[in-house]
């Protein structure tokens, strides 16, 4: 699993450092998940959005 870099506030600093566009887009690849993702946050993830989307007709 990919862990992508994060920058943090530094205590003696005010401002932030800017983030990477890396951290909040991915490739947009089929499959791609599987790179950032577990198969327990699959599934947990499934159980969710089948939850969510419970009797609006919508199917997965």
């Amino acid at each position: 699993m990919v862990s992508p870099p994060v920058y943090r506030l530094h205590s003696e600093q005010s401002s932030r450092r800017p983030m990477e566009n890396s951290v909040f887009f991915r490739k947009g690849e089929v499959g791609d998940w599987k790179n950032y993702l577990t198969e327990e946050m699959a599934k947990k993830l499934d159980a969710v959005v089948e939850e969510k989307l419970k009797g609006s007709g919508l199917t997965f």
